[in-house]
């Protein structure tokens, strides 16, 4: 059997961006596939995959202008299937494509959008299966063969024992309670000043040393000091980079909460890895964040400084309810990262023998 893999991420820079844990995935998913020939085209971000017979790079930049190229060669390779995430692969009608839709690809009607693209209607899309993150409500008819699988984040992202919850804290806050946020969008003044009204009033009506993390990149850092100068609080915002997969799972099963500040393609992946971790979520309201965690997470209706503090105060000092959330949490820990990976490959492989020929 031979099966193509197709990944052209938008960033793989840190372990909290949602392309990280898609490569997770793939690395995870190849060695469930024995006896097959792995065949990847992928951006130079990407690199080389071990257990991979051949490994191709393309910049993602040029793969949408030469998608004749891309075509040809995948016909060279002859997979019996191609998976691909994000987006359907170019490789053409003859050879059968299983596309997995990350969350945070569209908004809205992802099976309507998806059905709407050109070159799908062009490939008779019934062949070919898309996988989406999960069922959305009120989904308009259309050609696809789709079928729901919602993401499991990876098995290191776990709740700590309290202890090691301990000796994170300390190491972190000098042992303060803290909330965390990854991927801060420092360069957006508007949404952080915003936030950081927010947790002063917090910080004034709880008279406490709760600290406030910001997971960032190296080169953030200057801006993110341009932004928090001046501030009365500054002290009590702590600036952390994070390349390790495993200290930042342990960063966040010690976090009293994890607030999901930026957009819905930057937070997802964090967020539910925040309910495996028994960790509460706190964000704006949005129909992806219900899909994945429902009650799991407190919704804010719209970013406004007074409605963020209130609620943030609430999820700080209301015990019974963060207990609740976490009960949650540990009820939708029962679909494991394994099961979630065997679940795939099972969809990979009925794709496969749909479209193998008949003896």
């Amino acid at each position: 059997m031979r099966l193509g893999i197709e990944f052209f991420p938008y960033s793989l820079r840190r372990p909290w961006e949602a392309d990280a844990y898609w490569l997770y995935v793939i690395q995870d998913l190849i060695p469930s596939f024995h006896q097959t020939e792995i065949i990847c085209l992928t951006s130079p971000q990407v690199a080389q995959l071990s257990a991979a017979s051949m490994h191709r790079h393309m910049p993602a930049g040029l793969y949408r202008w030469v998608f004749p190229w891309v075509r040809r060669w995948w016909k060279k390779q002859r997979p019996d299937l191609i998976f691909s995430v994000h987006r359907p692969t170019q490789a053409g009608r003859q050879i059968p494509c299983c596309v997995y839709v990350s969350p945070g690809d569209g908004n809205g009607d992802q099976q309507l959008a998806f059905s709407q693209q050109w070159l799908w209607d062009k490939l008779h899309t019934r062949t070919h299966l898309v996988i989406f993150p999960f069922q959305s409500e009120g989904t308009s008819a259309s050609a696809l063969r789709t079928t729901v699988l919602y993401p499991v984040p990876e098995a290191v992202f776990h709740p700590r024992s309290w202890e090691e919850e301990q000796r994170c804290r300390m190491q972190l806050t000098e042992g303060h309670p803290y909330f965390l946020s990854a991927a801060v969008p420092v360069h957006d003044m508007k949404k952080m000043v915003t936030w950081l009204k927010a947790f002063s009033v917090l910080k004034r009506r709880l008279q406490s040393a709760v600290r406030w993390v910001w997971l960032l990149e190296q080169r953030h850092f200057p801006q993110a000091e341009r932004l928090l100068k001046g501030y009365k609080f500054r002290k009590d915002v702590i600036l952390q980079d994070v390349e390790d997969q495993e200290v930042l799972a342990g960063m966040l099963s010690s976090a009293y909460a994890y607030l999901a500040v930026g957009s819905v393609s930057a937070q997802w992946r964090m967020m539910l890895a925040s309910v495996y971790s028994e960790v509460p979520v706190m964000g704006i309201g949005h129909s992806v964040y219900q899909a994945l965690m429902a009650v799991a997470g407190m919704w804010i209706s719209y970013e406004d400084t007074e409605i963020i503090a209130a609620q943030w105060l609430r999820l700080y000092q209301d015990e019974y309810l963060r207990k609740q959330m976490v009960q949650v949490c540990q009820y939708q820990r029962a679909f494991a990262y394994e099961t979630f990976l065997q679940t795939l490959q099972s969809h990979v492989l009925s794709c496969i023998s749909l479209h193998s020929p008949k003896s």
